[in-house]
């Protein structure tokens, strides 16, 4: 187990959802105990979403209940944001992959000492810092991508197999030159502009660790080359090293699929950097100073912000823990009255 896998988390959907997605599976990173950040389309047609951490076992909605880590630990989705200029449209790929990051509230905030987690799932879970430095980004940064998602196969609409894997796993990669990725993405015309203002690409072998640790810099196999991306990985981190320790530096967003539906790159990430007013605006709304940038009218800060909040009241599956009434225990009128005779005696 790595520092690297214990900040992941994957969303699935209630299985009574009123969208019948199957196998539908986004990744995500823990930021705080509340928020976890992931790509926009993930949370822009999916209502009722729960977040599972901890936990190296990928189950699909439909058993969530059946396996005791999921069934005792899983949270609801109580709020998303995403940046207001985001458009979902499953068939433009140049509308849903501009600005596609969003940022997510569990229905209470994670304990990372929770001993439960080591119980009856697979690790405490943690949180990870955001990256807002643009050296971080630059071609040749060494970085890590991480998910559930198939090796190489990219699952065509229709098609319902489920590709996830059952277990996390990660690949090492590096970050490449924008022109070099915008002159490969030339026949989408509409992603060139996103590329420049929004996106990291990667498309080489990085030469670190899950732990962050130089690794060999010989280039694998051709059996191996399936492990730089996985699909059905939406949502899922891209992280680096900074003095010792792991930053965010991207959120999964776009990659190519060939002829033979096999996915390859170069694999496109929403940057933390590039999006980081967004970011932090959404992850401190509670405690921002005045005159910040979060202050300014969307117009002069450049983004406006779509926040939804999420009631499970009437949901199937019960209410949110911040939607449950705490009653105060009712006391018994009698002893008022005792106590009352007692005093003025």
């Amino acid at each position: 187990m790595t520092y690297a896998s214990i900040i992941q988390v994957y969303l699935i959907k209630s299985d009574k959802s009123e969208k019948a997605y199957s196998g539908w599976t986004c990744g995500g990173v823990i930021v705080s105990p509340e928020y976890i950040v992931t790509a926009a389309a993930c949370i822009e047609d999916v209502q009722y979403l729960y977040a599972i951490a901890g936990y190296k076992k990928y189950v699909p909605s439909t058993d969530v209940d059946n396996d005791k880590c999921t069934k005792e630990m899983k949270k609801k989705i109580v709020y998303t944001c995403v940046p207001k200029s985001y458009q979902f449209d499953y068939g433009n790929v140049g509308k849903w992959s501009a600005i596609d990051i969003g940022v997510v509230k569990v229905e209470s905030p994670y304990n990372f000492d929770d001993n439960r987690y080591q119980e009856i799932c697979s690790y405490k879970p943690n949180k990870i810092n955001i990256n807002y430095d643009p050296k971080y980004q630059e071609p040749g940064v060494d970085a890590l991508v991480m998910g559930w998602g198939h090796l190489e196969k990219w699952r065509q609409p229709g098609d319902d197999t489920i590709y996830t894997q059952t277990e996390p796993r990660y690949a090492s990669t590096q970050i490449l030159n924008k022109k070099k990725c915008k002159d490969i993405y030339a026949d989408f015309p509409d992603l060139q502009v996103i590329i420049d203002k929004y996106m990291i690409c990667t498309n080489e072998w990085g030469n670190i660790n899950a732990d962050g640790d130089q690794i060999s810099t010989i280039k694998p196999t051709a059996e191996g080359c399936s492990a730089l991306r996985y699909g059905n990985d939406h949502g899922g981190p891209l992280i680096t090293w900074i003095g010792g320790h792991e930053v965010l530096i991207g959120v999964a967003s776009v990659f190519r699929v060939n002829a033979n539906s096999q996915c390859e790159g170069p694999y496109l990430f929403t940057s933390t950097q590039c999006n980081g007013a967004f970011l932090y605006c959404v992850l401190n709304s509670d405690k921002r100073r005045k005159n910040s940038i979060c202050d300014q009218s969307p117009r002069t800060r450049g983004f406006d912000m779509v926040h939804r909040r999420i009631s499970w009241a009437n949901h199937p599956d019960g209410p949110a823990e911040n939607e449950v009434v705490k009653i105060r225990p009712q006391i018994p009128i009698g002893i008022f009255a005792q106590a009352k005779s007692r005093k003025s005696s």
